[in-house]
């Protein structure tokens, strides 16, 4: 992508993120622009940013010292008249250093169409560009025209649109009903059949911050160290005869927050194995009480979702820019 001009001046203009004197202004242009959209998670790290703000100055010994800084530290921020009226984030996949991504474009409602979010997020390609990303990827409200055509218009593609479903009260289905011997808990072992069957059936990944990479499938000491110590707990199921993967989920669990389900079969099978594996992944979950959430393929399995209770949250459309 071609660099373009910003009009920058004291008082106007494009200029880096500083958290030392942003955080605040950006969290509360975030709340502004998208507070109808933000979950318990998003309203979470929006008080999260409101309290940092106010050490200002220790926020860079935070940095230098103790290695911390609040998540999407990287970005630029729009300036008018001292006024902070547009912000994007950008940094790279903790998965794969080649993908960075985009998010938090925003841009205050009496300040939009005057060319600020294109702007904004030419600026945050040509970062990663100049840092040696390779692609930049972003997800967007498949309802949001005017974002996706500012993205289309950028170049940006398609990789897939998913639908987040949620449920809150929990019904655990009768087991009876959708019987699979087939369906275990997966081994170490399998971490490669695991791979290869989404590689085939769900290329771009689980989730948009996260490409697919084989690395996140081989079994890690680390990971599991590192989700024991966040109060996280992850489960891999597989379904399909002795050591073959036709059906895969992983099923995420954090105490007191939400848990997480993915889910992935094999096309050819999907209508035999996709019942009995989101049955098995709510017994597993239980009567837990807090929300559970799945992303999926929009067009897929709508009435299977709503049969167990699910509803629909909102639906995102994943997009990449090949650099």
């Amino acid at each position: 992508m071609t660099a373009i001009a910003h009009r920058t001046t004291a008082q106007a203009g494009l200029r880096p993120i500083d958290l030392r004197r942003d955080l605040g202004a950006i969290a509360r242009l975030i709340e502004i622009c998208f507070g109808d959209q933000l979950d318990a998670g998003g309203r979470s790290a929006i008080r999260e940013k409101l309290v940092l703000s106010r050490y200002g100055p220790l926020l860079g010994m935070m940095g230098s010292v103790l290695q911390y800084t609040p998540g999407w530290s990287l970005g630029f921020v729009w300036i008018e008249a001292g006024r902070m009226v547009g912000n994007v984030g950008v940094q790279p996949a903790a998965s794969r250093r080649q993908s960075w991504l985009i998010a938090n474009v925003a841009v205050h409602p009496e300040y939009r169409r005057r060319g600020i979010a294109r702007s904004l997020v030419h600026a945050a390609v040509d970062m990663a560009a100049a840092r040696g990303g390779e692609e930049v990827l972003l997800q967007v409200e498949a309802d949001n025209a005017g974002a996706l055509r500012l993205y289309d218009s950028l170049g940006f593609e398609t990789l897939t649109t998913r639908t987040v479903w949620e449920l809150r009260t929990r019904q655990v289905p009768d087991l009876a009903s959708s019987p699979r011997k087939d369906i275990r808990l997966s081994s170490s072992s399998h971490w490669q059949a695991e791979f290869d069957l989404l590689s085939e059936e769900r290329p771009e990944g689980l989730e948009w911050t996260q490409p697919l990479d084989a690395r996140r499938f081989r079994p890690s000491f680390t990971r599991t160290i590192g989700n024991f110590m966040n109060g996280k707990r992850e489960e891999h199921w597989i379904a399909g005869p002795q050591d073959q993967v036709h059906g895969w989920m992983r099923l995420k669990m954090t105490f007191g927050r939400l848990d997480h389900i993915s889910l992935v079969i094999r096309s050819s099978l999907r209508e035999e194995l996709e019942r009995p594996m989101l049955v098995r992944a709510l017994r597993r979950l239980g009567r837990r009480p807090w929300a559970v959430r799945i992303e999926h393929p929009a067009e897929l399995s709508q009435e299977l979702f709503k049969a167990l209770q699910f509803r629909p949250l909102r639906t995102l459309r994943w997009m990449r820019l090949r650099l």
